[in-house]
């Protein structure tokens, strides 16, 4: 593996959280002062960030946790479970305290904030729940499954499923701005920097791309696997994705990616699970089935990484930047949530 030979440096954690259940879910309280660690089974642990002890946890669900989502203005958080539970707390700084809870006939996959309102998918049914209302009223129901659901810049509601992506205008009764048609399982939809381009990977090994300025199309194909992970820089130029045991970035310059190749890193000893830039600089990061971080600037230096983290043989499960991109936090399969900070780069 090329990228490796080279002498690397090596990050170590700045604190390592034991959880002792496998972590799927992380996110960042408002105050960006506590990391919450979803698990498994079903708990939810609130760690403190600056020394990455543990403050609190909580039996959220009886069975294993989907997903959970924190409202970005009132610090309110949505977490889905196993049990068809879909509870709603207020994130304290001493701990979560229950608001209200609705049990839905089947799971609920997806939830999304808008200000105070919460968007949920469930199968085939989409729904908004208002905060003064004790439970969601059903938008619409599609004719196949849900997988993806995602606001724009312009805080459209873009709806990704089987053969569909839709794109909503939630303050004018769900008037659907743009409707496409796709054979096949669209997931992970995201959007470019200022709405140009929607974006999902598809079960047939490609990656389907909307272009929502000049409504046209267009797949790109011949991955090695599944696409696992989806992440625009902030200026919008590159877009990276994750599939098997390589990650590609590619150019999006205008006119977008179409004829253009895209730069290949890897492979790695094990898959990766995801690739994400920082939320306002450049940097990259990819986070390995095998434990292992690594930094890059492609723009750069080309495939070679700017340093290299991580606990071997421990599958990250899940990983974020922090909100100044100073940090990133990974949560593993083996029970730990870790904090690494961000190598310094200086510009060529």
């Amino acid at each position: 593996m090329s990228q490796l030979e080279a002498e690397v440096p090596i990050i170590r954690p700045r604190w390592l959280n034991i959880t002792e259940q496998p972590v799927v879910q992380l996110k960042f309280a408002n105050d960006n002062k506590m990391v919450l660690a979803g698990l498994s089974d079903g708990q939810i642990v609130l760690i403190d960030y600056e020394s990455g002890k543990t403050i609190t946890s909580l039996q959220a669900h009886k069975m294993g946790l989907i997903d959970f989502n924190i409202c970005p203005q009132k610090n309110k958080m949505a977490s889905l479970g196993e049990d068809n539970f879909v509870n709603i707390y207020q994130v304290l700084p001493t701990g979560l305290e229950l608001l209200k809870k609705w049990k839905s006939k089947f799971w609920v996959e997806q939830a999304i904030w808008k200000n105070e309102i919460l968007y949920l998918s469930s199968g085939k049914n989409l729904y908004q729940w208002l905060m003064n209302e004790e439970e969601p009223r059903l938008i619409e129901t599609w004719a196949h499954s849900i997988s993806s659901l995602q606001f724009n810049e312009k805080e459209e509601l873009g709806v990704a499923g089987y053969s569909r992506f839709c794109l909503y205008d939630t303050e004018d009764d769900f008037k659907k701005i743009k409707n496409f048609e796709w054979k096949g399982q669209l997931e992970k939809l995201v959007f470019s920097p200022r709405d140009r381009f929607a974006v999902c990977a598809s079960n047939d090994l490609s990656i389907h791309i909307w272009d929502l300025k000049k409504d046209k199309d267009l797949a790109m194909r011949g991955f090695p696997q599944k696409i696992t992970d989806l992440s625009f820089r902030k200026d919008g130029l590159y877009m990276a994705n994750a599939s098997g045991e390589e990650f590609m970035v590619w150019d999006y310059m205008d006119p977008g990616p179409a004829g253009k190749k895209p730069q290949v890193f890897g492979p790695f000893e094990k898959p990766v699970q995801f690739c994400k830039y920082q939320n306002k600089g450049k940097m990259l990061a990819s986070f390995g089935q095998d434990g292992v971080v690594l930094f890059w600037r492609p723009d750069l230096f080309d495939d070679q990484p700017l340093a290299i983290a991580g606990i071997r043989d421990q599958a990250i499960t899940a990983a974020l930047w922090t909100n100044d991109d100073l940090e990133v936090i990974t949560g593993l399969s083996t029970g730990f949530v870790a904090c690494y900070p961000t190598p310094q780069v200086t510009e060529k």
